[in-house]
């Protein structure tokens, strides 16, 4: 029987979310998902013995949530894994792998069966639910693209200003000349002795809106507001921008136990999973949390009166 926790999550994450909100796959959303995943890679220091990838490795802990750890005569690897049976909790507790090379036939070598977890293979995990932040990815990837494409939309209309209406082609073109020059700080005339007031008024429509600065400027702020989000979720400490008042240290430092929270439980299972490698299997690796450096002058900032 072959499990598929990331094929499930992916099932029910789509399902409870209607289209006309879910966020498009482009570019660009693709963009924001590598940096994402790169600033979680961030977080942790991990060592593996060196024939094993770093990259493949982390890609199918953080992204996909687990990876098997496996050991045939005296050669061990890691390679994506399938349930064969759950224990009484309903974790897995016999699981098989069945790499395949790189013409897709299956390496005799490394075809593990029936391996009894924490005694024949050991399971890497991110989260006790075996799955990883990829749902947390998505999401913010999403929300980022589209931030990105309205800034730019509004970047672009900053550039239309007025659309006139002219009788002819040559009034049109009087009109794209003085229209020009007042953009160069010139008084904007137009002479048209059978013109009436209530025509002059139709003349020149505001075409978009002319705050255009002030938008982009709250939608790059919103943004930010994101990304700390972001971080705060994946445990990297980030300042509180919303308030326009200066921060002091204390407020800096308000939201430390909320960035620690899920961190923490991701680096206990990872810990946990690379200690057994090692008492289990013999797998030299090891793990580590990369946490920010005090500053200097940090105790002359506990007592939250400087300013930052």
């Amino acid at each position: 029987m072959y499990i598929d926790y990331e094929a499930n999550m992916y099932k029910s994450y789509n399902s409870l979310h209607p289209n006309a909100v879910k966020g498009k796959s482009n570019f660009n959303n693709w963009y924001q998902r590598r940096y994402l995943i790169n600033k979680i890679y961030s977080r942790f220091n991990i060592r593996l013995p060196e024939d094993y990838d770093l990259n493949t490795f982390r890609f199918l802990v953080f992204v996909f949530g687990s990876v098997g750890l496996f050991k045939k005569e005296d050669f061990t690897f890691y390679a994506p894994y399938s349930i064969e049976s759950f224990n009484m909790y309903y974790n897995p507790y016999k699981i098989a792998s069945r790499p395949l090379s790189e013409d897709g036939r299956i390496l005799p070598e490394l075809d593990v069966r029936g391996a009894i977890v924490d005694k024949d293979a050991v399971i890497i995990k991110a989260f006790d639910d075996y799955r990883g932040f990829n749902d947390l990815i998505d999401d913010y990837a999403e929300s980022l693209a589209n931030f990105d494409r309205a800034i730019k939309t509004a970047l672009m209309n900053s550039n239309v200003n007025l659309v006139a209406f002219a009788k002819d082609k040559k009034q049109a073109l009087e009109i794209q000349t003085a229209y020009a020059k007042a953009t160069e700080g010139e008084p904007l005339v137009i002479m048209d002795k059978g013109l009436e007031p209530e025509e002059l008024e139709k003349l020149l429509i505001p075409f978009t809106n002319h705050d255009t600065a002030g938008i982009v400027d709250k939608l790059l702020t919103s943004r930010r507001a994101v990304v700390n989000n972001f971080l705060t979720e994946i445990g990297i400490e980030n300042a509180n921008i919303n308030k326009k008042e200066r921060l002091n240290s204390d407020e800096v430092n308000a939201n430390n136990d909320e960035v620690e929270s899920i961190i923490d439980i991701v680096y206990g299972n990872l810990k946990e999973g690379f200690e057994k490698a090692r008492d289990v299997l013999g797998i030299d690796m090891s793990i580590e949390l990369n946490r920010p450096e005090e500053a200097p002058d940090q105790e002359a900032r506990e007592g939250g009166e400087e300013d930052v």
